[in-house]
């Protein structure tokens, strides 16, 4: 395949065909890595034949008078040829060109030859089909033959010695590592036209300039702006690996991955409409498209999955929030620019990942600060953008020419546990089953988060398994998995509370009990209702679900929203009062507002613990402070009517609730003080299975003795046990006695008991 297979011009044009033929079968018949191989070296060729014409054109750049070589930036000859307009060339036995014959430098002729040989030559090689790196850089890009060649000369010239060499030879100047501008248009134009054809590739809204292929330095004896002619040219690194099909990964930026499908179509999970006009997207015009969902909701193993299947691209995906969030704002742009460089030469689609952009105000100011250049590099991009953001905003038609939306919601309950079902592993059907059923009902999870719940809290049984634990996976072992993977701050404003309380463990009446399993039912059957049969359409206001747990302190409100809450695999979050109550006006209000979204956030149920100071009824407006009191039960009015979720409120004084709030909740619970029966099962239910009991407790005497509400006797009972603990004996009625007796006075109640009293009633030790 050597170039000097033709002798002869006329030979050439009479068997330019069969040569061409012949150029290509050999060509189609190699390797890939060989056509690489060749269509490089031909490359090389070239741009040695353009060099040696350059020296023929412009002789007196390299020779002085001495007739030797000279790396002057103006020699006398130069300067006698430009004040000639060229004459000096022409006169015979030019010294210039005797040196060139002397030095052995093929003729103008032999180099015209040669160089439109191999041009054509590699004409015909880039009309082959192939999958090879320079000309899938060709087709990312879409760049045209002198952009090509542009791109092609500096890779050369990087990554060939000898090319090098000759290149300050033929500028005779040996300082000169880069080429500037001027000397590309003169090395790559024989006539007006490439010339002007060069020099409109180096325009800065150019495609090797707007996506960082080429790059202008700056020379120091311009202390303002380096005029475009004489400006240096340099390409990246990644360029020159990328015409050697090396891989880049290990010199991506932080925030910069590769990601490979992994998922087959038929696999993945979710809505099959959503699958669908992801695929519609991609397969559609130039529109840029951006994925509106949750973290983990899926977006990305389905753009893997049907990128790959399409084209069988990878995606190079870039935390694109980190970017607007470190790098400086004028600088912005042209990290962009670099990280859609890398995405063409890594055979990828871009995705820009943008999921902080709702809640980090920088990152939204710094990207509407160059929405309009973000926008302008986009158009030039040759391909698709991707985006993923949680929610759609304005700012991103801004950015990105108006992409096609496509939401992806969380998926349905139905969806959801069929989810569950396959993360879940080990333990019975029935467990899995029931789990299943709870953590679909009540929490709208994206499927890539269920499966890293599921994996991490499978991981803390094991741990909880060398600890004394069996190892099993269970239900407060996902639910403290959901908890930590929301993003909210409740933390700042309420106290988490996880509780392992079952309903069972809560002393309550026949009537308590009834409509514990109503409100139960309730948050059950709520989606159902709503969204499957579509009430939510009829009544898309003010279903949300409030109780109120009315009755003196002690008697178990707290511990029964516990219960609930563990019942419905829900995390408690109880508000911490002394931080949403503020003196300055509207500050209240905005900390509610702030609880109520950020429990939205969370998925949880809010606690409001002793909530007589903020549910009190309104009052008729006398001051100003009363019209900002009311205010205030207006804005929770609101905000306890639109919350899609669970509200506990507790109480000592029901009749101290207003009478609008009372209206809004759903259901109503009151909590009488125990009776002696109640009070017996709360003796008893407090003392846990693995504690020294003595055989002399009296439970139903120390019911009817000590009129104390569940609260109280837990404080009794733990009094006496630590009494116990530290005489090392059994918790006997000594002990129960002595404490039950000093929290009665703590309570103001004056007993007075003679010694072993309680021994001498007629009920017997077990009557209880």
């Amino acid at each position: 395949m050597a170039e000097n297979e033709v002798d002869g011009t006329e030979e050439a044009l009479r068997d330019a065909d069969e040569i061409v033929a012949r150029w290509r079968s050999e060509y189609e018949a190699c390797d890939a890595a060989t056509r690489q191989d060749i269509l490089f070296n031909l490359m090389c060729t070239r741009l040695f034949w353009r060099l040696v014409c350059y020296m023929r054109r412009y002789p007196h750049r390299l020779v002085s008078s001495e007739k030797t070589y000279t790396d002057r930036c103006v020699g006398s000859e130069e300067l006698e040829s430009i004040l000639t307009f060229g004459e000096s060339l022409s006169r015979e036995g030019n010294y210039c060109i005797e040196w060139l014959d002397a030095h052995r430098v093929p003729t103008s002729a032999d180099a015209d030859f040669q160089l439109a040989l191999v041009s054509a030559h590699i004409e015909t090689l880039l009309s082959v089909p192939d999958d090879g790196p320079i000309l899938r850089l060709m087709h990312g890009f879409g760049l045209n033959e002198t952009e090509l060649e542009i791109l092609v000369s500096m890779v050369a010239i990087m990554s060939t010695e000898d090319l090098l060499k000759l290149m300050t030879v033929a500028w005779a100047d040996f300082s000169v590592r880069l080429p500037t501008v001027s000397f590309l248009i003169q090395l790559l134009g024989s006539d007006g036209a490439e010339r002007d054809a060069v020099y409109s590739a180096f325009r800065e809204d150019g495609i090797l300039r707007q996506m960082r292929l080429i790059l202008l330095g700056k020379r120091i004896e311009y202390p303002y702006e380096t005029p475009r002619l004489y400006s240096p040219v340099h390409v990246d690194q990644s360029v020159v690996d990328a015409f050697f099909g090396r891989s880049r990964q290990g010199a991506y930026l932080p925030g910069m991955s590769i990601v490979e499908s992994v998922v087959p179509k038929r696999r993945l999970l979710g809505a099959s409409e959503i699958v669908e006009s992801i695929e519609y997207a991609i397969e559609g015009g130039a529109q840029n498209v951006c994925l509106c969902g949750a973290p983990h909701s899926g977006r990305r193993t389905i753009l893997s999955s049907l990128v790959g299947a399409k084209s069988g691209k990878s995606l190079l995906e870039v935390d694109f929030s980190h970017m607007l969030a470190s790098v400086p704002s004028v600088d912005i742009v042209d990290r962009l620019a670099g990280v859609m460089r890398e995405a063409v030469l890594a055979h990828s689609e871009l995705v820009l990942r943008l999921d902080a952009l709702e809640t980090t105000s920088d990152i939204a100011q710094k990207l509407t600060e160059n929405a309009a250049s973000i926008a302008q590099l986009s158009r030039a991009y040759p391909s698709k953008i991707f985006i993923l953001a949680p929610s759609y905003m304005p700012v991103l038609d801004d950015a990105f020419g108006k992409p096609a939306m496509i939401e992806i919601a969380p998926p349905s309950v139905e969806q959801a546990r069929s989810i569950w079902m396959k993360a879940l592993v080990g333990g019975s059907k029935a467990e899995r089953e029931k789990m299943a059923d709870v953590f679909s009902r009540n929490y709208a999870l994206p499927i890539g988060n269920i499966f890293t719940v599921v994996r991490d809290a499978t991981e803390q049984a094991r741990k909880d398994a060398t600890n004394g634990g069996n190892g099993r996976l269970k239900s407060h072992h996902i639910l403290n998995e959901i908890r930590k993977s929301f993003r909210h701050q409740l933390g700042t404003l309420a106290e988490i509370t996880v509780s392992n309380v079952p309903l069972s463990g809560v002393v309550l009446t026949d009537e308590a009990k009834v409509q514990v399993d109503e409100i139960l039912e309730y948050a059950n059957q709520l989606h159902c209702v709503l969204d499957t049969w579509g009430f939510r359409q009829r009544s898309p206001y003010g279903n949300a679900l409030s109780v109120l747990f009315a009755g003196p302190p002690g008697t178990g409100k707290t511990l029964l929203a516990c219960a609930l809450a563990n019942e419905l695999g829900k995390v408690l979050y109880r508000v911490d009062l002394s931080r949403i109550v503020d003196k300055y006006i509207g500050e209240t209000e905005k900390n509610l507002g702030k609880i109520f979204d950020e429990a939205a956030k969370a998925q949880a149920i809010i606690l409001f613990d002793e909530a007589d100071s903020l549910f009190a009824k309104r009052t008729e407006v006398k001051s100003s402070n009363d019209r900002y009191a009311n205010l205030e039960i207006n804005f929770l009015l609101q905000k306890l009517e639109s919350f899609d979720g669970m509200t506990i409120l507790t109480t000592n004084l029901s009749k101290s609730i207003d009478d609008a709030f009372r209206r809004r909740i759903r259901f109503i619970v009151d909590f009488p003080m125990p009776d002696v029966d109640a009070r017996v099962k709360l003796w008893q239910r407090m003392m846990p299975p693995g504690a020294p009991i003595a055989e002399d407790i009296r439970w139903k005497w120390l019911a009817r003795t000590f009129e104390m509400s569940g609260g109280y006797i837990r404080n009794a009972v733990l009094k006496a046990s630590i009494s116990a603990a530290a005489r090392h004996k059994p918790i006997d009625m000594e002990c129960l006695v002595s404490a039950a007796e000093a929290q009665a006075r703590s309570m103001g109640q004056l007993i007075r008991i003679s010694d072993d009293e309680y021994y001498d009633d007629d009920d017997d030790y077990d009557d209880a």
